[in-house]
């Protein structure tokens, strides 16, 4: 993994994008911190074209944007019109089933096939659709992970993967493991650290403060043809952006060539 090849999702430093001229700042620090590239989701105080104005005034590129199942599935032109906008190839989707109290095997099968379709457009227009799992996905419907009925019901040229590792763990999975499992479907990785504080809570930590092997996970990543490793943090003990820097500076100084 090379240093231009570790991005930041905006999302970990929501706190600094209340609007327009905050956003604006924000990035330039992100900037200013070393990282290159951005990991984009949606945004109340700028749209597609007036987040590509400040980044390319600040010199980050945008390596992906997040949108909503609904929104890539009933507004895929739209999600294709964004893309453009951002000079940006992949349009990710955040975990789908979290949302829904009791899962199904017809239900996860049903968006597999949306989510395919989808797909199948965006990739018609040069674009790539990207699913971003959390740990629901490792709920096991009929004896099999959701994780793998999306997995083996979406064409591997239609749907790839953006392995989040704190949630695989969460989910009681081995996140060097998937990112091998899934060698050819795995353009983006979300790297996020696991940690333990006050006796047994499990809690986000930043990128080398944590618990997970990421020697091991950035090897696999990298052999399963990973193109961009983008950091985020749901939640920081302090301030976001210092929590930003901490991880940035751990990956430059003990995980990039």
């Amino acid at each position: 993994m090379n240093v231009n090849q570790v991005a930041l999702q905006i999302f970990t430093i929501r706190e600094h994008l209340q609007s327009a001229d905050d956003f604006a700042k924000a990035m330039q620090k992100i900037r200013d911190i070393g990282y290159e590239a951005v990991e984009t989701c949606h945004l109340d105080c700028a749209n597609a074209n007036e987040i590509k104005k400040v980044l390319d005034d600040v010199g980050l590129k945008c390596c992906g944007n997040h949108f909503s199942s609904g929104t890539v599935i009933e507004n895929t032109q739209q999600v294709i019109d964004d893309l453009n906008s951002l000079d940006c190839e992949y349009a990710i989707i955040s975990s789908s089933i979290e949302w829904v109290e009791t899962p199904t095997t017809e239900l996860v099968l049903d968006l597999a096939k949306k989510f395919d379709a989808a797909g199948k457009v965006l990739r018609g227009a040069g674009k790539n659709l990207i699913y971003h799992n959390h740990s629901d996905e490792f709920k096991k419907l009929d004896g099999k992970l959701a994780l793998d009925i999306i997995l083996e019901n979406t064409d591997a040229a239609n749907v790839g993967f953006e392995i989040d590792t704190y949630w695989i763990q969460h989910g009681g999975g081995d996140p060097a493991k998937w990112c091998k499992k899934l060698n050819g479907r795995l353009p983006l990785l979300h790297m996020k650290d696991y940690g333990i504080v006050n006796h047994r809570v499990i809690t986000f930590m930043e990128i080398g403060y944590g618990n997970l092997n990421f020697r091991e996970i950035i090897a696999e990543a990298e052999n399963s043809g990973c193109k961009w490793f983008i950091v985020e943090q749901d939640v920081c003990s302090g301030d976001s952006l210092e929590s930003v820097k901490k991880s940035f500076d751990y990956i430059k100084q003990n995980l990039c060539e």
